[in-house]
């Protein structure tokens, strides 16, 4: 046997590294292991030396919470790694960047001259070789004013142009709809990649609207992020698609998600809420676990008037033809106040102090909540700083008023 395994080359001892006897995959280091030293309860910033507190279990959110407060600029280096790295293992189907993403990312998208370089190539090259600011200008106007696209081709706006910009070259419909377009929208959706490529928590909402008598669905893509520094939420709009009336899936929207952030790292909430004509809903959907977000500032205001309920009264009945016996709504009591102090009431002095009382509250609700464009969007990453700042107010009020809050 062994002068027969000679003879064909074959080895008489076979040896197998230990390597591929182990089937257990090597254990990657984190991507944030160049920032921090990490222990066992904690991690330490390289930068500043801060501790962070840590855990194997917890993962690397406190990790990354830290490097987006307080270096900006490491975690935006990170994320953009990040991103590279996917695109370059076909991760990520869209094209490289056409310009670094470094700006500070809260001021309008810009395209400069020298955002698309010549001798580009790949998926992109059909576009064109520079974007001018006039260019952008023209698309970003017809885009905001939502202004008909054929105005460009129209005799007036032509002439208009020959007079305001004489050495602009205005240039045919298809090239700014098939061409600049496309690179502007590419570069929104690269900026809204990016913010969300670092958020620590992320609230994604879908919402439905579907007109009576129509076989079309619209459907808007929204995310909500928390600045946990000042508690100011950000809303995102994602995408915006109409389907058939049968078409929507959610699939679909899954995988515009997946596109924008790493779902693999992250607990996504996809909450849906049908926005329809004449309360007209949609088989096998509901609100979900929270309530309506004006529901629940009707609520807390009528525990805090609860005492008060002689005074409400007396209100109602001074502007009576109005109003029914019902519960109020705050926004139905804030207009009931504005109504009485319009007319000469017969109220006490004290009841006069209590309904100025009153009006201030509801007045402070309504200054707070429409400064938050969430009306139709009550998930926790809203309505949680909302209250904390409503429950702010009522301290303030009560330190200054008689009214019990």
């Amino acid at each position: 046997m062994n002068q027969f395994m000679e003879q064909t080359g074959i080895p008489s001892e076979i040896t197998i590294d230990s390597s591929e006897k182990s089937h257990k995959r090597t254990k990657r280091g984190s991507k944030y292991d160049e920032y921090f030293t990490k222990m066992d309860e904690s991690a330490e910033c390289k930068i500043c030396g801060t501790k962070v507190a840590w855990t194997k279990k917890s993962g690397t959110n406190s990790l990354r919470l830290h490097l987006s407060t307080r270096h900006k600029e490491d975690n935006d280096k990170l994320m953009l790694d990040g991103i590279e790295i996917k695109r370059r293992k076909g991760l990520i189907d869209t094209p490289p960047p056409i310009h670094p993403l470094n700006s500070p990312l809260n001021e309008d998208v810009k395209i400069e001259n020298e955002l698309i370089q010549q001798g580009t190539t790949g998926p992109w090259n059909e576009h064109p070789q520079v974007v001018s600011e006039l260019d952008y200008s023209i698309i970003s106007m017809i885009c905001r004013d939502q202004l008909p696209i054929n105005m460009l081709g129209g005799r007036g706006f032509v002439n208009f142009m020959r007079l305001a910009a004489p050495q602009f070259d205005l240039k045919p419909v298809f090239h700014y709809v098939q061409r600049i377009l496309p690179t502007i929208v590419f570069n929104i959706k690269e900026k809204i990649r990016y913010e969300l490529s670092y958020q620590s928590k992320l609230t994604f909402t879908v919402d439905t609207y579907s007109p009576d008598n129509s076989m079309t669905s619209f459907v808007a893509i929204h995310a909500f992020h928390t600045n946990p520094s000042n508690m100011i939420p950000k809303k995102i709009l994602i995408d915006y698609k109409v389907f058939g009336i049968d078409e929507f899936n959610i699939d679909s929207v899954h995988e515009i998600i997946q596109n924008l952030v790493d779902a693999v790292d992250r607990n996504l909430t996809i909450t849906f809420h049908p926005k329809l004509l004449k309360g007209r809903k949609v088989p096998g959907t509901d609100e979900g676990i929270l309530s309506s977000f004006d529901g629940i500032l009707d609520t807390m205001t009528q525990e805090i008037f609860h005492d008060y309920s002689e005074l409400i009264s007396n209100q109602k009945r001074i502007v009576m033809e109005q109003y029914t016996n019902e519960p109020l709504t705050w926004k139905n009591h804030l207009e009931l106040l504005q109504n009485l102090f319009k007319t000469s009431t017969s109220l006490t002095k004290e009841e006069e102090r209590n309904s100025r009382m009153m009006y201030d509250l509801l007045k402070e609700i309504q200054e707070t909540t429409s400064s938050i464009h969430h009306q139709h969007y009550p998930t926790a990453s809203i309505i949680i700083p909302t209250l904390r700042v409503l429950s702010s107010r009522m301290e303030q009020l009560r330190g200054r008023n008689s009214l019990e809050i």
